[in-house]
């Protein structure tokens, strides 16, 4: 009987896993508050210092939404889950004194979670306690930006003139 039920439990506990895979997301990518992609609009919005923001329309195939999703699950960015006390969200802590800091905030939103993860793309020298989500976060990043950049709406975009804030 016991090993019937944690057979039950198991299989339970691998479906439920399966079936999180296949949940969509809503990604934002912001870099730098010089660009916003937003994956769900399709639209990328450029940010000026003395014009107003320009919005771009862009269009990602099925495939490639899925291949960012899978992406999301297979690099296990949603058991990314350390808070930071004074921020509120996931901030990816590390070691770089360059400063100005461009950072980068994905915000991440399935069915029943939502995430705010804030990393130096332009570091590479993270906390130890940070660093294996701070490797998958860039790759997921990396990832996303390559599919975005090949788009031709957003290789013809005018360039922001915000170097840093």
């Amino acid at each position: 009987m016991k090993l019937l039920l944690f057979l039950v439990l198991l299989n339970i506990t691998s479906c439920s896993e399966k079936n999180l895979k296949y949940d969509n997301i809503d990604l934002i990518i912001e870099e730098s508050q010089s660009y916003e992609y937003d994956l769900k609009k399709e639209m990328v919005t450029i940010f000026y210092m003395s014009k107003p923001k320009l919005e771009i329309k862009f269009q990602l195939s099925e495939k490639e939404k899925e291949s960012i999703t899978q992406s999301y699950y297979d690099l296990k960015i949603h058991k990314i889950k350390k808070i930071d006390n004074e921020s509120g969200n996931i901030y990816i802590k590390d070691e770089c004194e360059i400063m100005p800091k461009m950072y980068t905030i994905i915000k991440i939103k399935t069915a029943y979670t939502f995430q705010e993860i804030k990393i130096d793309e332009s570091c590479d020298d993270f906390y130890l306690s940070n660093f294996n989500e701070a490797k998958r976060i860039k790759k997921f990043t990396k990832f996303v930006m390559s599919i975005l950049q090949s788009k031709s709406e957003i290789k013809k975009a005018p360039k922001s003139d915000i170097m840093y804030l």
